[in-house]
């Protein structure tokens, strides 16, 4: 990723962390590690995203991830929808 990492946080960690793996699978983005109230995602070796728990309310913020191709962006897409709508409207 061009990004470092980023650390953000979440209202519900549980839908937060589903969520998360649903929608970055497309983009071959996996779990590698929970470490004191955070969840961290990587690809190809890299922490590059890390979320925790906080009850607070931030300001909105923009994340572009990167992908290898316009079909992979698409998938990313169409998981995203996907698993807002599971996460959210069960």
């Amino acid at each position: 990723m061009l990004i470092d990492h980023i650390g953000m946080t979440v209202s519900n960690f549980d839908i937060g962390k589903a969520c998360y793996l649903e929608v970055l699978a497309p983009l071959d983005v996996e779990l590698f590690a929970e470490n004191q109230g955070w969840v961290g995602f990587r690809k190809n070796g890299e922490a590059d995203c890390w979320f925790s728990p906080d009850e607070k309310i931030h300001p909105l913020m923009h994340i572009a991830f990167v992908a290898e191709s316009r079909e992979k962006v698409g998938l990313f897409y169409q998981s995203a929808i996907e698993a807002v709508c599971h996460a959210f409207y069960q």
